[in-house]
């Protein structure tokens, strides 16, 4: 919903400056947030091991076909679809490129002598879109299938190290490590390439849990809360429970038509892609609007309806963008 007040003409523009360190988020007044936790639920997962030479039987059978065993120096590629993100429903598909090296310090026949114990090489891409199908951006991961985590991995997982190395969308520059946390094991055989991919979901062969350590380039930061007749909110005019707030807040990331550095239009607005949760004292307002701030190539509006359970006399405010949360900002709270 962007439909906005007739006071939506009263625009100001501030220019806030946030840096945001890759190893520690600082912000702009020296604070420092932790990297956040993403746990990404993947459902209907298949890998199709490329065990045939003639590209003229690949996705042509029609029925489930199981692969023959996988060899080194072998290819195959997993595909899954995304449907929750830290518990909230979310679509996507995950997709990830496997280059089989079965390696020992001591192997069997066909496998390679190695220091270490791994199955290959591999390539992870997240791409998140909203329920609703709206894109919100991508991360990118490398590295290796197999053998034991990394050292100081903050969960418990197994079977991989992987790097983030990339993200676009809400996720730009955006580094950190990913991993499986819990997997279901195959009802069926994994495939061939041979399979047509089109029935994937019905011939699904497994489920899993992966989480995502991620430390973002940027982090939304609320600049300005106001009124709807665009006065601030102070101690002599409160915010007030069940009333609608204004928000003025920067690094939300990308809007639905408006390019990078551009400014954003008046007319239509221009909604933010990433979903966008505002909670005081803890419990979750109800949005009703986030969009680019006219004029401004990085400031966005964000109404919210102050929740009538919002107790205390202080309310502590915090927006969360792509599950990426703002540092929280305390402002005077009335009845």
């Amino acid at each position: 919903m962007c439909t906005l007040n007739s006071n939506a003409r009263k625009w100001t523009k501030a220019v806030v400056l946030a840096g945001l360190a890759l190893s520690s988020l600082e912000n702009a007044t020296g604070q420092t947030v932790p990297p956040i936790m993403l746990e990404i639920d993947i459902e209907n997962v298949s890998f199709y091991n490329r065990d045939v030479a003639d590209y003229a039987r690949l996705a042509t059978g029609a029925g489930a076909v199981p692969a023959t065993v996988a060899r080194n120096f072998a290819h195959a590629l997993g595909v899954g679809d995304i449907v929750a993100v830290n518990g909230r429903p979310a679509k996507g598909i995950w997709t990830t490129r496997i280059d089989i090296i079965a390696m020992s310090e001591n192997p069997q026949p066909g496998q390679m002598i190695a220091d270490v114990t791994r199955a290959g090489l591999l390539d992870w891409i997240y791409d998140i879109l909203t329920p609703e199908g709206q894109p919100i951006g991508t991360i990118m991961a490398t590295g290796l299938n197999g053998g034991p985590p990394p050292p100081g991995q903050p969960v418990v997982s197994f079977g991989t190290s992987m790097t983030v190395v990339g993200g676009t969308g809400a996720f730009l520059g955006a580094r950190g490590q990913t991993g499986i946390i819990s997997a279901v094991p195959n009802r069926l055989p994994n495939p061939s390439m041979v399979e047509d991919p089109g029935n994937r979901r019905v011939n699904s062969r497994s489920s899993r849990k992966v989480f995502v350590h991620l430390i973002p380039m940027t982090q939304a930061r609320i600049v300005t809360v106001y009124h709807q007749d665009f006065s601030p909110v102070t101690a002599a005019r409160p915010l007030r429970r069940g009333m609608t707030a204004i928000l003025r807040v920067t690094g939300l990331g990308p809007t639905r038509s408006t390019r990078l550095g551009q400014p954003y239009p008046s007319d239509p607005l221009d909604e933010v892609d990433s979903p966008v949760e505002v909670f005081v004292n803890g419990q979750a307002g109800m949005v009703l609007n986030k969009v680019g701030w006219p004029g401004t190539t990085d400031e966005y509006r964000v109404d919210v309806v102050i929740p009538d359970g919002a107790a205390a006399t202080s309310a502590t405010v915090q927006l969360v963008a792509a599950w990426i949360p703002s540092l929280a900002i305390t402002l005077p709270l009335s009845q």
